[in-house]
């Protein structure tokens, strides 16, 4: 009898504590990992954007069409590089919308004028919620690309990052040297976040 009551009181052999615990560090490091690699996802599907644009202006500048005399049968290719210069020719007058710099309080229909704006446009009108009606769809649209970047930021309830705005802003701006730093610097601190979780 003496030696169950000693079992019983031997505070190594009690139940294990059953209270409810936070998720272990591994399962909050593969969470903040999995929100840095789709914040990249989006920064190099605008950086393509970009660099498909600037690809095309500069194909364009390789390939002039007067380089032999006579007339020549266009290919695709010719036929492409012809109507960007007939594009370049015709003088376009700036408009507000369309003027630089670009900051965050510009909406999403103004940074549309830009290669990486339109990109982005496409990304946000593709996660907008279904309507009954197409009409309905249109108005959503409009009031949607009316919003400055800022408010879609504060709207998007974390989805939609300061980093991924800036570099937008960034892109739309001709600097893409800002962009690459910034996304040095968010994995950097991204690192920290998760070494500071796992320490806990």
């Amino acid at each position: 009898m003496r030696q169950s009551s000693n079992r019983r009181d031997n505070p190594l052999q009690r139940a294990p504590d059953s209270t409810p615990r936070g998720p272990a560090p591994e399962i909050i490091a593969r969470e903040i990992v999995e929100d840095l690699t789709a914040a990249l996802a989006e920064f190099e599907a605008v950086a393509a954007a970009l660099e498909a644009s600037s690809s095309a202006s500069a194909e364009a500048d390789q390939f002039p069409l007067s380089c032999c005399s006579g007339p020549r049968p266009q290919g695709p290719r010719r036929r492409y590089v012809a109507q960007r210069r007939r594009r370049a020719a015709i003088p376009r007058q700036e408009s507000p919308m369309t003027s630089r710099p670009f900051t965050r309080q510009s909406t999403v229909a103004e940074l549309a004028t830009t290669a990486p704006g339109r990109a982005f446009k496409a990304m946000i009108l593709r996660q907008l919620p279904p309507t009954q009606t197409e009409k309905e769809r249109r108005e959503l649209e409009e009031m949607t690309l009316n919003f400055p970047l800022e408010t879609l930021v504060e709207l998007s309830e974390g989805k939609l990052t300061w980093g991924i705005a800036d570099s937008l802003v960034d892109l739309a701006n001709r600097q893409p040297h800002r962009v690459a730093g910034r996304a040095a610097g968010a994995g950097v601190g991204a690192l920290k976040k998760v070494a500071g979780k796992v320490r806990r």
